[in-house]
């Protein structure tokens, strides 16, 4: 079928997902190709210097139709930024625009001339040059706060620089209906808005604990004096990111505060360490009576108490996400046995409609003053029916606590309840391991442990479970690999359970046993599975999950090769339906061997090369395999030589079994993405090409040769015997990223070669490095010839400069901990 013969929809929608660069060619191809480019509703660009020399408003006008426009850094180099910010000042606005992404506020003066507009993104680095900002003909609040906040639905603003030169207490507002003009701060009644927005003499002296307190008594004494709105809004949703202190007041003082926003339903603020008090907090409630959805990060919530901030916040609140917010828990949750219950409990009976509850990695402040028991009975006292909260009446239906560490003792409280999502970390490496408790449903023990018969019993309805646990020392992960398996009754089970992700399971049985605990299960996320070798390896019976979709697991150590392998043919036996397959089995990096790491920067990186197999001479090379043809015109060597390092015959830890790839695509016939990390295919094997043979064998069941999409694998040397085959038989592949182990590096290449005759040879690794990036790049053009179907082609190997610094400071760290324990002196705590 012709191109020519599809409908116009359905060529635009096409072309949309084409880089621009290339779709102006296709627009030469044909007088309907060209109608069908000008039909496009969306353009991305990602300015280059030469690009900027180009007027936006000429190249836009080319599409009569755009609704989306991205304008993105290239990079963030000084380069990129200033043609960015050229091109993006010749923005004069589009009749049809609805969305629009920036990383410059250069496009402001452009955007009154967007009538259609819905949806405005704009996101400021703090390094981009703004010489456009105080050259603006309106300024640039006004633009996006007044002129436009009466057409947007969406505005997600991170202008850190326009901040500093602007203030919103100084903006003039539009006023309501039935009058006309533009209403100045002073306006609002009694100067209220003024002093919200801290038009003061104390701005300068934000940090100060004093001037700090008496702006938060004025701001109360303000809040009271004026409550009636001036400017309605339609936003519904609002994101404002880098504010400081000073900032953030003035945008809750001196805009919120000022307008009605009753189709608000998401606000999110991201601060920098922003002071925001329980009467900021009220004035959410205020000027969004429809909010659904709010998230904090980087705030200090200035509240006395968990309680205090609790009943601050809006009582319409449906998501609550605190991300690195700092909480003062008062002095009745600082006596708490488990403080993260105290501040669960204390925002989930406060808002009883609250369904989602995220709490990452907060700084929780105690208070020790005075008696906790006359405390508590205070700071409850506004709160009569906390007593009769009954948590499994709840609406909370999502749960993340992460970064509690010890102050969460315990997380079996979580099962209280009604949870359909959960998400929990630093947890006990064996709570899994314990087994049912007696409790009935409803019944819940008094400060009991997580773990997978509380699981079962009390949340059965749960259909995302992510638990992420401490990763045990070795000894204890050896006492729990030995530990026998117990097969639990077939009661404790999750059967809504669809999404499940461990990170440091405490031993291959756990996992085992919890995924035949979840028939339906269609995500699954394995990190940090312990290793066991063939000896200690506990003898389990294949899972039977028949619906699951993506599956990633990943093992450290050094029988990692065979715990994933054996994973994965145990949880793929019955996989027909599985997508997507992620495979990664890392291991330590080999400190003992090789030199102290007292060697200088300057060494001979040609002679010795460390690398996570050792230390190794790298004239020691063996023969094997023909050279290409351009790579032995560049270096004048033999084209029937290439040079292999040793290390790739030496180490076979981490070796691909051979039959392992063709059980696999005999187990997963429909699969799309295959990705193997640290599983190194041995080009010396038949892997591939056995591979290739069971794909293209007509009797199998395996259909990978028009299913299979993306394929990541990494290889011990080149050239890859089976290579050509694979890819011949896997007609469908869009996306190639080959990883080489080792690059053979005995080259006299030319200087000429690498990068022209005026630059002198690099030393050491550099040298090294880009010896080996050329051979990477030769292979992936032959790659590109011969399967030209491949849209994206990547062959790479590791950095050794990297890798190099790497083991010396790993190895740097082990020397100092081991003089420090030697002398008895203990180590600093976070080192």
């Amino acid at each position: 079928m012709s191109a020519s013969l599809l409908p116009a929809e359905l060529l635009c929608g096409v072309l949309d997902c084409i880089d621009v660069s290339q779709r102006l060619r296709l627009a030469l191809v044909s007088r309907a190709w060209a109608r069908a480019v000008s039909e496009c509703r969306t353009l991305s660009l990602r300015p280059t210097p030469r690009m900027a020399a180009a007027r936006l408003s000429d190249m836009i006008a080319r599409f009569p139709r755009l609704q989306r426009l991205s304008l993105k850094l290239r990079s963030k180099d000084e380069d990129s930024m200033n043609a960015l910010v050229l091109l993006a000042s010749g923005f004069e606005g589009h009749s049809t625009l609805r969305s629009l992404e920036a990383d410059t506020t250069a496009v402001i003066d452009g955007l009154p001339r967007c009538p259609q507009l819905r949806r405005l993104v704009i996101r400021e680095d703090f390094t981009m040059p703004i010489p456009h900002i105080l050259t603006m003909s309106e300024d640039g609040l006004t633009v996006l706060f007044v002129r436009l906040a009466r057409t947007l639905d969406v505005l997600d603003v991170g202008c850190p620089l326009l901040w500093a030169v602007s203030r919103f207490g100084r903006l003039r507002l539009l006023r309501p209906a039935g009058a006309a003009g533009l209403l100045d701060a002073a306006d609002a009644g009694d100067g209220s808005a003024a002093d919200l927005a801290g038009e003061s003499d104390d701005e300068g002296n934000d940090e100060d604990d004093n001037d700090d307190d008496t702006i938060a008594t004025s701001e109360t004494e303000s809040i009271a004096e004026c409550t009636t709105p001036l400017t309605t809004a339609p936003i519904k949703a609002l994101a404002m990111r880098s504010l400081h202190t000073a900032t953030a007041r003035d945008f809750i003082g001196g805009w919120l505060r000022r307008h009605r926003l009753p189709e608000l339903r998401s606000l999110d603020l991201l601060c920098d360490e922003a002071r925001i008090w329980p009467s900021q907090l009220r004035t959410f409630s205020s000027a969004a009576p429809s909010l659904e959805r709010l998230s904090l990060a980087g705030c200090q919530l200035e509240a006395a108490s968990i309680h205090e901030l609790a009943e601050a916040l809006p009582r319409t609140l449906l998501s609550l996400k605190l991300t690195s917010c700092q909480l003062a828990l008062g002095q009745a949750a600082s006596s708490a046995e488990n403080p993260a219950r105290e501040v669960v409990m204390a925002i989930v009976a406060s808002l009883s409609s609250l369904s989602d509850l995220e709490i990452s990695h907060c700084r929780l402040h105690f208070d020790e003053s005075g008696t906790a028991s006359a405390a508590a009975s205070i700071e409850t006292a506004h709160m009569p029916e906390r007593d009769r909260f009954n948590p499994t009446r709840s609406s909370l239906r999502r749960l993340a606590l992460l970064g509690f560490g010890r102050l969460m003792p315990t997380a079996g409280f979580v099962v209280q309840f009604p949870l359909h999502a959960l998400k929990l970390d630093d947890l006990s490496p064996f709570s899994l391991e314990t087994s049912a408790d007696g409790h009935e449903p409803g019944q819940f023990p008094a400060n009991a442990d997580l773990s997978w018969g509380l699981l079962c019993r009390h949340s059965p309805d749960l259909r995302e479970l992510d638990l992420r646990f401490t990763r045990a020392m070795v000894s204890q992960a050896d006492k729990a690999v030995a530990q026998p398996f117990i097969q639990q009754p077939q009661t404790q089970r999750l059967i809504h359970l669809r999404k499940l992700a461990l990170y440091a399971p405490p031993s291959v049985g756990s996992v085992h046993r919890i995924l035949g605990t979840s028939p339906l299960l269609e995500h699954v996320r394995l990190s940090y599975v312990p290793a066991c070798g063939e000896d200690s390896m506990p003898i389990l019976g294949p899972v039977n999950l028949p619906s699951l979709r993506t599956l990633a697991i990943h093992s450290h150590g050094p029988a990692s090769r065979h715990t994933v392998q054996h994973l994965a043919e145990l949880i793929t036996a019955s996989a027909k339906c599985l997508h997507e397959l992620a495979l990664n089995a890392t291991q330590p990096i080999n400190l003992a061997s090789g030199s102290d790491g007292s060697g200088s920067d300057g060494d001979d990186a040609d002679a010795v090369v460390e690398t996570s197999h050792g230390r190794h001479d790298s004239a020691e090379y063996i023969r094997q395999g023909p050279l290409s043809a351009s790579i032995a015109i560049q270096t004048g060597m033999d084209p029937a030589v290439t040079f292999v390092h040793p290390s790739t015959i030496q180490q076979k830890a981490c070796r691909l079994g051979t039959l392992f790839l063709g059980r696999l695509a005999r187990s997963c016939p429909s699969l799309r993405t295959l990705k193997l990390a640290g599983l190194v295919i041995d080009a010396s094997g038949p892997s591939l090409v056995r591979l290739a043979e069971t794909i293209g064998h007509t009797e199998t069941s395996c259909n990978w040769s028009h299913t299979l999409e993306t394929l990541e694998m990494v290889v011990s040397s080149l050239p890859v015997p089976g290579l050509a085959e694979l890819l011949s038989a896997c007609l469908g592949l869009q996306r190639l990223d080959l990883c080489v182990e080792h690059v053979h590096t005995e080259f006299s290449l030319c200087v000429r070669a690498l990068a022209g005759a005026e630059r002198e040879p690099a030393r050491d690794a550099d040298s090294l490095d880009a010896r080996r990036e050329l051979v990477c790049i030769e292979h992936a053009g032959q790659i590109r010839r011969h399967a030209w179907w491949i849209q994206e082609c990547r062959v790479w190997t590791p950095s050794l400069r990297q890798e190099r610094m790497r083991s010396r400071l790993l190895r740097r760290i082990l020397q100092s901990r081991a003089a420090r324990s030697a002398v008895g002196i203990q180590a600093a705590p976070g080192e």
